[in-house]
């Protein structure tokens, strides 16, 4: 077993909401059924490129035809650092996937906590992937003439 490249220096709660429906909840309400939204914000630090501030808002609630015992959000702010040791588009591909997946595991645990006081008893929200989130990092199309243009552009220069 080795380090992970990416490693969480510090982590804090900014907000938690957590709310009890008003109404009685499906004795076969499952966590795959909480509707999930979770927006990482991403800042490199301007002084050192290897440090990351991660911001991740996490909102959860019900189906109208299948309402959740809980709903609410839960932000959390994280400090990473990324191994310099690789290329560029990889840490940054790392630090858009591994650090929103290591606060979203935090809001897990601080929702698990809070409503296995509430009324309908403790609820996990589901497991999410942030893969796509590599995406964000991904450099845009190249809008300049590539080689194969270039090639073609001759060609047909030279049949006309």
């Amino acid at each position: 077993m080795k380090t992970s490249p990416l490693q969480l220096d510090d982590s804090y709660i900014v907000e938690v909401i957590v709310k009890a429906s008003d109404t009685e909840v499906s004795a076969d309400f499952r966590s795959s059924d909480i509707r999930i939204q979770a927006d990482p914000k991403y800042t490199q630090s301007e002084n050192d490129p290897l440090k990351w501030e991660v911001e991740l808002n996490v909102l959860f609630c019900g189906a109208p035809e299948k309402p959740s015992p809980y709903s609410g959000r839960a932000i959390l702010r994280g400090f990473f650092t990324i191994n310099g040791g690789l290329k560029e588009e990889i840490q940054k591909h790392i630090v858009a996937v591994n650090s929103p997946a290591m606060l979203y595991s935090t809001a897990r645990e601080i929702v698990a906590n809070l409503t296995a006081r509430g009324r309908f008893g403790r609820m996990l929200l589901p497991s999410i992937t942030f893969i796509d989130e590599k995406k964000r990092f991904d450099p845009p199309p190249d809008a300049s003439i590539t080689a194969e243009d270039e090639s073609k552009a001759k060609q047909e220069q030279v049949a006309d």
